[in-house]
């Protein structure tokens, strides 16, 4: 396996007849394995459509998904929600941290929601924010942007 996503062909719109929104036209993408990668763009182009097909919570209108070697159309929606939990992270626009907790406790909140140990959570957080240069912040408070 080279490649974590797979999108080929992937077209998605909103709406029908004179009110039909198309979203995304015939998206391929291909994510390495093991690769950091952003998608930007101005507003309205379509990047939360997209992260929503490859997260499973939005069903293109054709094309094929495929994350980690499964094809998404063969999962159940209950199946899509537990590879969810397992296999993909966000970091959103306006981070949506909780600002009364550490950096390392927010960044533990998803491994908890997986069922890890609060003591486990912590130390996967821990290399998880060596990882991304952020090992100094880990008991900083997160800073309100004004």
């Amino acid at each position: 396996m080279n490649n974590a996503v797979i999108l080929n062909s992937i077209n998605k719109s909103f709406g029908e007849a004179e009110y039909k929104n198309q979203v995304l036209f015939d998206i391929n993408l291909n994510i390495p394995l093991g690769k950091i990668n952003f998608i930007v763009g101005p507003s309205g182009c379509g990047k939360t459509t997209l992260i929503s097909i490859i997260a499973g919570i939005l069903n293109q209108d054709s094309g094929k998904v495929k994350l980690l070697d499964k094809d998404q159309k063969d999962l159940t929606e209950k199946a899509k929600s537990s590879f969810r939990k397992e296999n993909i992270g966000f970091i959103f626009q306006q981070f949506n941290l909780v600002p009364t907790i550490s950096v390392i406790e927010n960044v533990a909140i998803p491994l908890l929601i997986q069922g890890k140990g609060f003591s486990e959570a912590l130390k996967r957080a821990s290399k998880i924010l060596n990882k991304v240069g952020l090992k100094d912040k880990e008991k900083s408070l997160p800073k309100k942007s004004i």
